[in-house]
């Protein structure tokens, strides 16, 4: 069986606080859905951010990358037209 966070297993307790009949393993058993959850819930975040940031990399490799021509323009107007490769 999985382990779970302390935190988990006292929300658990507060939910399961109106059955006094619940056994210490469905405390658990329910502690161990919240944990489940939780994981599963930022692991779909992390997912999501991941694909959207590789989705942005290949987008900027695709168009050639962020149009710096102001850039170096402001660059070379101030005299410091040597820095740019």
């Amino acid at each position: 069986m999985k382990t779970f966070d302390s935190k988990c297993l006292d929300l658990a307790a507060g939910f399961l606080s109106d059955h006094a009949d619940r056994t210490d393993d469905e405390h658990d058993e329910l502690a161990q859905v919240i944990q489940d959850a939780i994981e599963d819930w930022f692991s779909d975040r992390e997912n999501r951010a991941e694909a959207a940031y590789e989705r942005q990399q290949q987008s900027l490799m695709e168009s050639g990358g962020t149009d710096d021509s102001s850039y170096r323009r402001d660059l070379t107007n101030a005299g410091r037209g040597h820095l740019l490769k």
